[in-house]
């Protein structure tokens, strides 16, 4: 395996991903895009992986990113809705099992 082979680690990061390993993918991805920066899509997998590990403001970041180098990518501005939407979930959740009523 090549350390200068980024397409093996968005495969790893991928796989790391399937398996739950979100950490790992994270990391993987961020390899990757230490050589490919431009790559919108490998930003929006890192959105997803840290999505899916519960890191929602750091998801919106990576989608961020990956909108400012293809603004028309429509997966990446689903995947920051939801992200928004969870954020909003998880506040009033929490809010709720303070006692406090009124999600906001």
């Amino acid at each position: 395996m090549s350390p200068e082979d980024a397409d093996v680690h968005i495969v790893l990061g991928v796989l790391y991903n399937l398996s739950r390993e979100y950490d790992k993918a994270i990391a993987s991805f961020k390899i990757a895009l230490k050589l490919k920066p431009n790559d919108y899509s490998l930003w929006n997998k890192v959105g997803a992986t840290q999505a899916n590990s519960v890191q929602s403001a750091d998801a919106i970041l990576a989608y961020q990113q990956a909108l400012d180098l293809k603004p028309n990518y429509v997966r990446a501005w689903e995947n920051m809705g939801i992200s928004y939407a969870n954020q909003i979930y998880l506040f009033i959740t929490r809010r709720k099992a303070k006692g406090k009523v009124g999600g906001f």
